[in-house]
């Protein structure tokens, strides 16, 4: 069974371990030390907090829409996997330009129709078309 540790005694650990390694006891290495002797590997993979789960899916949630890349990026910042969450970041904005592009297209080929003349469609019939589309797609 392992025993727990005070934090003097890993701050000890810490530093016979910076000793050990002859590292300077600059802030960084001391952190990497304290958390090898507390067993948690390197300071750069630690993971973050459970209770930081909800704000990063929260700020996700407004990045993609597609449930598996939002879990997937929230679990690469969850675990400190910062190059797998760049990534993720990227491919959720290449998408959301592709998106914009769409729309532009759209909106687009959209005024292009309303600008073209028809006997029985006049300016204010196919604004008014146009608004009950916008305001049922809402």
């Amino acid at each position: 069974m392992a025993q727990t540790r005070t934090p003097a005694q890993l701050a000890k650990g810490a530093l016979r371990r910076l000793a050990q390694a002859q590292r300077e006891p600059t802030p960084e290495n001391y952190a990497k030390a304290y958390a090898e002797e507390g067993g948690l590997g390197s300071a750069d993979s630690a993971p973050l907090p459970d209770k930081l789960a909800p704000l990063l899916e929260r700020l996700v949630a407004r990045a993609s829409d597609d449930n598996e890349v939002r879990e997937s990026l929230v679990d690469a910042l969850m675990h400190g996997r910062w190059e797998q969450a760049a990534q993720g970041i990227d491919r959720t904005a290449a998408a959301a330009t592709s998106q914009a592009q769409a729309w532009a297209g759209l909106i687009e080929r959209l005024t292009r129709g309303l600008a073209r003349g028809g006997r029985q469609w006049t300016m204010a019939r196919k604004k008014e078309s146009l608004q009950r589309v916008l305001d049922g797609s809402r």
